[in-house]
């Protein structure tokens, strides 16, 4: 049987190379460790899709998407 973890959170990334590392890092640092992260690619072109592939592989947590350049009410 799958787990469903308590809490879930969407984070919409477009070109999002500068910040993304830190937002992920503060989800890291959380007391509750009952989370997912489903960070949504949107359309990058700079090292936005690396920056996620190093933390899939890290933590099982993270999971990622890809996005056709919606903005992100559309990658939400």
């Amino acid at each position: 049987m799958a787990h469903n973890p308590l809490v879930s959170v969407v984070v919409p990334a477009h070109n999002a190379e500068v910040t993304l590392a830190r937002a992920l890092d503060c989800l890291l640092d959380q007391e509750i460790v009952d989370w997912e992260a489903i960070i949504v690619d949107d359309a990058s072109t700079d090292r936005t899709a690396a920056i996620i592939a190093g933390y899939v592989e890290q933590d099982a947590r993270f999971r990622t998407l890809s996005s056709c350049a919606h903005g992100p009410a559309g990658a939400r």
